[in-house]
Parts: structure tokens; sequence; C-alpha cells
């Protein structure tokens, strides 16, 4: 009798671990490499195509303004830059755009912070939270980010500048299932670069016009660009002491995958 109740108590704790193990590895996000990239239903880790090769050779730079990343948006931005050098020249040359980019960033972190830690639901790293009952659901899986973008606004100071809208796009818009989706979890690549539980997001930016009562005037992008940012695993975000911390966690490690569409 004296030896059974440390066993017991044994069995209680691995039991308790497990189910916590079991419980985290529920909590994912649909895989990259699974997702489909073109009209036939090919897969992105099953394909001969850019993106792949690009993370499978390891061709990412730290999102941070710097000449790398200037060089790296070349690549990425190829064919805007064809067919429009002035415009580009004024949308990758601009601080802001990484500033914008970094901070849609970091509202990611601070939902996936509050869903991980059972916080309520709010706008924003610091929005007001309407109901406290009413908890942060898994970030475009299920809860507000399933009907609505998680968006950035970027304003300019002056009014020949440039309006950025970068965003994350809600999954009943834009479907987990395709590479096009917002979020997704690495998988399995062939290369060490990166984890098959790191994050990617799929960042789509705009730029327009300034008109001068301040207000979005003409576009000048023809068409959303869009980047893969690659951030680490949703768990580490969570892990952060606070939803600031988390956004800050993300942000100094978010990477952007040099794919040359």
């Amino acid at each position: 009798m004296q030896h059974f109740f440390p066993k017991f108590w044994q069995i209680i704790i691995a039991l308790s671990l497990f189910t916590a193990s079991m419980a985290e590895a529920r909590v994912t996000y649909p895989k990259f490499s699974y997702a489909y990239y073109n009209t036939q239903n090919q897969r992105i880790g099953d394909t001969n195509n850019v993106v792949a090769h690009a993370i499978e050779q390891g061709d990412l730079v730290p999102l941070r303004s710097s000449p790398q990343l200037t060089s790296a948006f070349e690549q990425v931005f190829a064919s805007y830059k064809k067919t429009d050098p002035f415009n580009y020249q004024r949308f990758v040359q601009d601080p802001r755009l990484v500033r914008a980019i970094q901070q849609l960033i970091g509202e990611y972190a601070c939902a996936e912070y509050r869903f991980r830690n059972n916080l309520p639901q709010a706008q924003g790293c610091n929005g007001f939270v309407t109901n406290k009952d009413t908890k942060e659901h898994q970030p475009f899986v299920s809860g507000q980010y399933q009907t609505n973008d998680l968006a950035v606004t970027a304003l300019p100071k002056a009014s020949s500048g440039l309006i950025y809208q970068i965003t994350l796009p809600s999954s009943n818009k834009a479907s987990l299932s395709l590479a096009w989706g917002a979020i997704h979890e690495m998988g399995t690549f062939f290369g060490r670069s990166v984890h098959r539980h790191q994050i990617i997001l799929t960042v789509y930016i705009q730029a327009f016009n300034q008109k001068e009562d301040g207000g979005i005037g003409s576009r000048i992008t023809p068409t959303a660009q869009v980047i893969w940012v690659i951030l680490p695993k949703a768990s580490e975000i969570g892990n952060q002491k606070s939803q600031q911390q988390a956004a800050q966690f993300a942000i100094k490690n978010a990477q952007m995958l040099v794919a040359n569409r």
C-alpha cells in the first residue's frame, strides 16, 4: 500500500502532462506545404514552384529596413518594378512600408497571445474589450478573423505621401486551404532553414496616393502585392509575458520569404 500512492501520483502527473501536450498539439494551423497553390489544385509542397524553392533554399531576409531588404523587394516585386518603375521606387524606398508591415505582424502576435492565454477578444494590442466573457479565438481559424480582415492603415505625414493598407484577409475571404490564406504552419519542406511548426503569414499590400483632403486617392499598386512572412512558432509567441512582448518578439524574428513570382 505504501508503494501504491507514489506510483498513483506518478501516473496522474504523467496523464496530466500527456493531456496538456495533446491539447497543445491540437492547437495548430493548416500546413502551408499542403496548401493549394494554383487552379490545378496542386499543393505548395508537391510542385516545382518558386515559393517552395525559396523555402528549401533558405531565401529569407530579416523584415527590417536595410539595403538587404530593399534588394529583396526588387525580386519580390519584380513585375511591379517593370510595369511602373516610378511608383515602385516610391513604394519600396518608403520606410513607412516596413513599419506598417511590422505593425500588422505585431497585431497578429497580440491576437495569438490573447488566444493562447485565454484573454478577452479585442480589436488590437491595446484594443478596447467590449465583453470580458468573450474570449479571443484562434486567429483566422475561428472567431472575429473568420469574418473580419486583420488590417493596418498607415497614413503619411505629408499630403504628397502614400497611404498603405496592409492586410491579413479573413478566412472567409481567403480560405486557409489555399496558400493565399492569411496564416499557416510551415509543414514539411526539404532543407533546414525553417522549422515545420513555424508560422507563415500571407500579407497583402496596397498603396494609394493621398488626396488633398487626406482621404484615399488613386491606387499606385495595380493589384494587391503579396509577400510571405515567416515567424516563430505560435506557441513561442503565446509564451511571452504580455501582448506587447509577444508583438516585439514576433517583429524581431520576422523574416520575409524572397520568392520572385
